[in-house]
């Protein structure tokens, strides 16, 4: 009876076990799930942001300028009647608030991000525009920047010229972020170098800020490839993107 006693005892604690281990990966199975839901609707609502963003900039009357507040893109009031280019300011999936990482130029914003130091699960087969994205080490590495007409462009002449220029190697080029200051703000009595080879600045910078990612100071390195790459486009625009 006692010896009888003891298996059954063993057994239940045997069975106690293989219940914790089954509830512990069940609870990992369902947290990776609810980050990968996550990870989508950061991608979605980044989107959102940076799709409106571009319609505030194209929608510009007379010179391009960008939003420079988020609110500005639910009510846009440089026109007699207003428009709206997005329907609310969308919480940030990662953080459940609406604290959004914000990439400006100056006064203005160029896109968004999450300040979300966890690292993604998703780290390849992104969208083209998001092709930067990949291998991400935070999701705050995940910028939504709105790039106006001719990066892509830029972007494939840089790709298919196999030369290193300014220290930057062309396929390196990332056309989600490489027109960053060009648009807005131009001196007109500078030297330009958009007229001349725009695609050596941009891969320049694209590199610059691959290099940032794993900087030890990474808001001075993007001040200074900001302002490497503003003296190469001959702007006069000193300003970081990365800024909150």
């Amino acid at each position: 009876m006692l010896r009888s006693r003891g298996f059954t005892y063993i057994g239940l604690l045997i069975a106690v076990v293989l219940l914790g281990i089954g509830l512990a990966l069940v609870g990992e199975v369902w947290n990776t799930a609810v980050k990968r839901d996550r990870e989508r609707e950061l991608l979605f609502v980044g989107d959102q942001f940076r799709q409106a963003i571009g319609r505030y900039y194209e929608s510009s009357p007379g010179v391009k300028q960008y939003p420079r507040k988020l609110e500005d893109l639910l009510e846009d009031k440089r026109f007699p009647v207003m428009k709206r280019y997005l329907r609310r300011i969308y919480l940030d999936p990662m953080t459940g608030k609406a604290d959004w990482g914000l990439v400006m130029q100056g006064d203005q914003i160029l896109g968004v991000y999450s300040p979300s130091k966890d690292t993604p699960i998703k780290v390849a087969n992104f969208q083209p525009l998001d092709a930067f994205f990949a291998d991400s080490n935070s999701y705050s590495d995940w910028r939504f920047i709105y790039a106006p007409a001719g990066a892509a462009s830029a972007g494939q002449a840089a790709a298919a010229a196999d030369s290193q220029i300014a220290g930057a190697r062309a396929p390196n080029f990332n056309p989600n972020i490489a027109n960053v200051g060009a648009p807005a703000g131009q001196n007109p009595g500078a030297p330009n170098a958009i007229q001349q080879d725009p695609w050596v600045c941009n891969a320049a910078r694209a590199s610059d800020m691959r290099e940032c990612r794993n900087a030890g100071n990474r808001e001075d390195c993007e001040n200074t490839a900001t302002q490497k790459y503003n003296s190469c486009m001959g702007t006069g625009i000193g300003a970081a993107p990365g800024a909150r």
